[in-house]
Formats: structure tokens, sequence, C-alpha cells
């Protein structure tokens, strides 16, 4: 809320009538910011996939985390223990919910996969293209679709690997609602190869159609991917199945008890406050010209709130396209009419800044501007962690000296969650145990958990002889020096000034607001101070 409000102090005349017209004035700005998109998506063409997680600097560097958790399923497999990830013995059979497929494709193609896969997800809905639909009613929505903020913000900034198996969806709902069960059957089997996400949301929406309709025999139809994603939960039933669950458990908020970092985002945050009435307003509206419940958009609105309020097991782009999805349905199916294609509009074009979309302020633009996003290429942050790491044995264990989050969820990485993720696959790649990451984070999501936290000198020096560590990377603002204590105990490696690359970031600042652009300084334990630790342990 605070950020917003620091927003809107920022626009000038132009940027507040820009938002109070907003639904006009994204008629012209999305269509051209996908164009312009896309003419520079056509490099993707020559290939090079590996080099391109994503459009959004934020989005691509972040995205790391999937491309690590593919390494080490990749290297240790389904049923292996990985010693470069968590507390350095973490099992990978506790990514049941990850698919194999897109885990795959995600990481070595992750802006093609979400470029492709949101397209395919819009013209899916061309399958509405019979004698019982008017035709232009069917392509009027869909080019309207396409071009909406939410379509865009899937493609470009927001998706990740879900979007393989939310581009089944239209069609496993097209297949459902005209009773074709037995292909309904085969494609929502299909979606479970890609995302349990889908299947898991999915449940809960043809559970209440079934409700509303006396059909029973849709929930049969789902049992075939239902049945694959159990055989996802036996490896760790089989092992440390319970540890996992009750982990899983705390993080998504269904307990509170013994919870060491606690959500405080699960409320009625401004992003959670306008969707909802927005949603709402549209299914109201919908109710009151077609004089009929919109049952499966209602459902999937329940199934927001739920998540964000309560139970956090899907990530807010996955319940965004679930609802655009329904809607589109409920829309195809109701009588043509300027009135329904304007709440469309609204429903599926949102204010971009709600969508991460808004042009940043450094570009001194509203808003409702949206920024076009050509692939980005990481290849150099790579390069340039890989420097980082180059003194580094494989085998040592790294400590990364992050401020102590105090017990809140949202304060972990201390504002720097999406600089962490590259540096953490380069280490996973080179043998590297550099933590905390976000599975120690689960790992010790308990009161009386070690403690893995501390970014002063004295704590980093009682970690370091409770964790047995090589190294520590700590960071610094860029005009601020490290403090001569610290050269007391360690040698300075080597250092990655994020400032530097602000041009290749693109102005999309990594970090919260308040915070300037980090500097990460690879320390090395003088061998001196080692060997006094050492001593003191023995007596």
């Amino acid at each position: 809320m605070k950020k917003l409000l620091e927003t809107l102090k920022k626009q000038d005349f132009q940027g507040w009538i820009c938002l109070v017209f907003y639904p006009i004035v994204l008629l012209y700005r999305l269509p051209k910011a996908w164009i312009r998109s896309l003419w520079y998506a056509r490099i993707l063409i020559a290939g090079k996939w590996n080099r391109y997680m994503g459009f959004s600097p934020k989005n691509a560097l972040n995205s790391f985390f999937y491309r690590t958790q593919w390494f080490n399923i990749d290297k240790y497999g389904w049923s292996g223990v990985s010693p470069v990830i968590g507390l350095g013995n973490y099992p990978i059979s506790r990514w049941f919910h990850l698919s194999t497929l897109s885990s795959c494709l995600y990481a070595n193609a992750g802006a093609i996969t979400t470029l492709l896969g949101t397209m395919v997800w819009v013209l899916s809905h061309l399958i509405w293209l019979n004698d019982e639909i008017n035709p232009l009613w069917v392509l009027s929505i869909i080019i309207t679709l396409f071009f909406s903020s939410t379509s865009y913000a899937m493609a470009f900034t927001q998706q990740n690997y879900n979007i393989l198996g939310w581009m089944f969806l239209p069609l496993a709902l097209f297949l459902v609602l005209n009773q074709y069960y037995a292909l309904a059957a085969v494609v929502w089997f299909a979606a479970s190869l890609a995302s349990i996400t889908v299947i898991f949301l999915s449940l809960p929406l043809m559970g209440c159609f079934a409700l509303s309709t006396g059909d029973y025999e849709v929930l049969w139809l789902m049992l075939p991917a239902v049945i694959k994603i159990s055989f996802h939960f036996l490896p760790i039933l089989n092992s440390s199945g319970f540890h996992t669950i009750i982990n899983i458990a705390k993080l998504i908020g269904f307990t509170q008890r013994e919870v060491r970092y606690k959500r405080h985002s699960m409320k009625w945050t401004i992003f959670n406050l306008y969707f909802t009435v927005l949603y709402f307003t549209v299914c109201l509206l919908l109710w009151w010209l077609t004089d009929q419940l919109p049952l499966l958009p209602v459902v999937a609105l329940s199934l927001f709130v739920v998540n964000q309020l309560f139970l956090r097991v899907a990530d807010e782009p996955s319940i965004i396209m679930l609802f655009i999805s329904t809607l589109v349905v409920q829309i195809l199916l109701a009588p043509p009419g300027i009135i329904e294609w304007v709440i469309f509009w609204l429903a599926v074009s949102p204010i971009p800044v709600f969508l991460g979309l808004a042009k940043n302020k450094e570009k001194k633009s509203n808003i409702t501007s949206i920024d076009c996003h050509p692939p980005f290429d990481h290849s150099e942050f790579e390069e340039e962690f890989e420097g980082f790491f180059s003194k580094v044995k494989s085998g040592s264990q790294v400590f990364f000296a992050f401020k102590d989050p105090g017990n809140i969820y949202e304060q972990i990485f201390d504002g720097y969650r999406f600089t962490i993720e590259v540096p953490l696959y380069v280490a996973a790649k080179k043998g590297i145990h550099l933590f905390p990451d976000w599975y120690t984070v689960g790992d010790t999501n308990y009161h009386g958990a070690p403690n893995c936290w501390g970014n002063k000198l004295s704590d980093v020096i009682e970690l370091i002889k409770d964790w047995n560590i090589d190294y520590i990377v700590i960071y610094r603002d860029q005009d601020e020096i490290i403090n001569s204590d610290w050269a007391l105990y360690f040698d300075v490696i080597e250092s990655f000034n994020w400032a530097q690359y602000a041009e290749a970031l693109r102005a999309e600042p990594l970090w919260d607001s308040d915070r300037g652009a980090p500097v990460f300084y690879l320390l090395r334990l003088k061998n001196i101070i080692r060997k006094k630790m050492l001593i003191s342990k023995k007596i």
C-alpha cells in the first residue's frame, strides 16, 4: 500500500488522466507493446534458448530458482540427495510438485516456454468456433484476450513452467462442457504431465460444477490425472514424508503451530483487494446481464480469495489464469453485446502496475505505461558469478550472510531475494554448497531450529564455528566500505557490484525500493583464525 501511494504521488496531470481512463488508454498501449515485444523476440528464432530464461530481468534472474531445481534433478535423480541445496542433504523426492518435462523445458528455454505457452493458451479458445456461437463474437473475444494486459504479463513477466499446464485448461473446459468426456480425460491427464497446480485448482472447480449440474461423471474424468499425480507422493511417504508434509503446511499457511517464519502478506493487501473487487464486480455484472450465476468464475474467484488470504497453494499468476480461463467460457456462452465485451476487457486488462508491467520510475512514466520486453540475455551474469566463485573448491561450504529476518517471512533475504538465484545456481553447478536458500528456510521453519542468519561480524564468527563454513558472502551498499574489523578475520577474494549492470538490467531494480544496489563480497577466513578456532574447539 505504501509503495502504491508513493507511486501515485509522483504522477503528473497526464498520468492521472491516463489512470482515470486506463481502459481506453490500454486499447492503444497494449497492442503497441505486444507488437514491439514480439518483434524483439524474433531473436529466439536463432535458438540459444538457454541464454534467455525470460524477458523481464527480474523474472529471468529469479527463474534461475527453477534452473537450479532441474540441475539437481538431472544430476542426482528423483531418488537422490543433493549436497548443494538446503542444509546440504536435501532429498530430491520432496519436489513432488514438479514435472520432469516442464522442469526440463523451462530450465533450458524459459522465455520461449512462457511466450509460446501463453499464445497456445489464448489461441486454444478457437475451438469454440462452431455453429452454436457467433464466430465473430468468438474471434473478437480471442483477439481481446490476446492483446490484454493479463496475456501480456503471462507471456513476458509473470509465468513460469506452470504455463505448460495452463495452456490445456481452455480445451479441457470446452470438452467437459460439451460432454466429450473421453477426450476431456486425455486432456486432463496431459495437463497433469505438465503441472500439478492446474489439476489441484481444477478439482474444486469441477467439483462445484458437478454439484451444480448433478453430473458427477466430470469428476471421474480427472481420475487418471489424479492417479498420475498421486505417484509423485510415494517417494516422500517412503522416506521423510511426514516431515515434508508438515513443512509444506507451514509454508502455505495451513498451520501456524511452531512456525518460525510467519507470512504477513496473507491479508487484504492492495493487490488482493484490487483483484477481488475487480473480479467480483465482473461476476456480479455478468449475473445481472444474463440472469444466471456465472458459476465457474465465481468458484475461481473464491479460490483466489482462499489462496491469497488463507492457504497459499499457488502463485498469483496461476490463480489469475484460472479465473480468466473460466471467464472466457462464460463470456463466449453469453449473448454477444458491447456491454459484455466491455466487462470482459475490464477483467482481462487490469491496471498494468498490478501485473508488474508499468514502466520503471527512472523512465518517468505513469502507472498505466507498459514496458516493452525483449528477451533478456542473462549469460553475462552467469559468467561473472563463475568468476566470482572461481577460487572456491568443489565441496566447500559458503555462507550467505543475510540479516536475520526476525521470524517474518517477507523479510527473508533482506530485500535482495531476486539477486540470489544466479549465484545459487552457479555455486550448485560447481559443487559448492551456498546457503541459506529457500530450502534452508523450509528446513528451519520451526522454533528452536539451527540458526542460519546473521550479517554482523560476531554473528558470522559464531555461524562459522557451528556450520564449519569455508567462505562467506556479505553484501554492502555501493558506497559503503567494509569495516576494518572484518579485515582482521577475512581476506576479500572477489566482489560483484550490481550497480555496474544497471544498463543491462534495463533500470529494473532487483531489490526493494528503499535499498540501494548491493555489492557482493566473497570472503575467506584467514588461516590463522581458522587454526585458533580449531584449537579452541579441542579445548
